[in-house]
């Protein structure tokens, strides 16, 4: 009996989709391979040797500070003594700059207050020049108005002797106000010029306090004396040392040298005189033995140290 031709048809088509399952999935895994990137079989070995170059690289180093501007060198750059040299170099730079620039601020916050000082004085002489003379003109025109004759104009024109009046009563007033204004200007200006002079003497203690230790407290009354005495100026004006440091340095080191030139020129004591030696008796007495110990002889000499037999 025959099979079917479609029956037999039918179970070759699944023989052969059976077949093609496994050819479908070595393409697909074949696929995956292809997109996944190869690694290096010796992918390890590149970072271990990654590893110790980096270990390589890391090297000691050494920071130099040049005035806020550093630098590192490697130490096997450079030798002990000289990176010693170097850095002690940058901060004495350094340090001297920061003095000098400590002494520039001072010397610019010096002359800024003087600038202040002086053009508050200049101000305050200003508006009293001119005060003083509104004062003057004011003053002329109150002796132009005191120079009419106030009764006679009364009865003559009554109006225009109250506005006279009027104008002198006013003008008085005025000039009373102006001798008020340029009296307080005046004060001002004293103050000023007292706070200015008392500031200039605080700066020039503080200087040579820092050039000669003690000086305001230890050095300056002796100093104050010595150029009373020595130079004549009055205590005043010798009390005003401050005011001019050089000045004050100068005859400080002047007192000083004179003070040597006195300590040189004093005499030195004399040295004492020396007594001369007795010389030593003769215990012989009649043995007719010379007194100088010298010309003694070898028997006399035992005899005197009992060594005599």
């Amino acid at each position: 009996m025959e099979e079917p031709t479609g029956v037999i048809d039918a179970v070759a088509d699944e023989m052969d989709a059976v077949k093609t399952i496994p050819d479908t999935e070595e393409a697909e895994q074949a696929s995956e391979e292809d997109r996944e990137p190869a690694e290096p079989e010796d992918a390890s070995e590149d970072a271990d040797e990654e590893d110790e170059d980096g270990e390589e690289e890391a090297v000691e180093m050494r920071e130099f500070d040049f005035g806020g501007n550093k630098m590192a060198v490697p130490v096997s750059d450079i030798t002990p003594e000289l990176a010693d040299k170097i850095d002690e170099f940058s901060k004495g730079i350094w340090s001297d700059y920061t003095r000098k620039s400590q002494a520039h601020a001072e010397r610019e916050k010096t002359l800024s207050e003087q600038e202040q000082a002086v053009a508050k004085i200049t101000a305050l002489n200003g508006e009293t020049l001119e005060k003083y003379s509104q004062g003057l003109q004011l003053r002329a025109e109150i002796e132009q108005l005191k120079a009419v004759d106030l009764n006679a104009l009364w009865e003559a024109d009554p109006d225009q002797g109250r506005r006279v009046s009027d104008a002198l009563a006013q003008k008085l007033a005025d000039f009373q106000g102006i001798v008020n204004d340029v009296d307080q200007q005046e004060k001002a200006t004293r103050a000023a010029q007292q706070a200015e002079l008392a500031r200039r003497a605080e700066e020039g203690r503080a200087l040579l306090d820092r050039q000669i230790k003690n000086f305001s407290t230890e050095k300056a009354p002796e100093l104050v004396s010595y150029v009373v005495k020595e130079f004549g100026i009055s205590q005043e004006d010798a009390d005003q040392w401050a005011l001019n440091p050089p000045v004050a340095r100068m005859a400080y080191e002047s007192m000083l040298y004179r003070r040597m030139q006195a300590k040189a020129k004093t005499p030195t004591a004399a040295p004492a005189k020396t007594k001369p030696v007795k010389a030593m008796k003769n215990k012989g007495g009649a043995s007719g033995r010379s007194a100088d110990p010298d010309k003694w002889s070898t028997a006399e000499l035992r005899k005197e140290l009992g060594l005599a037999s």
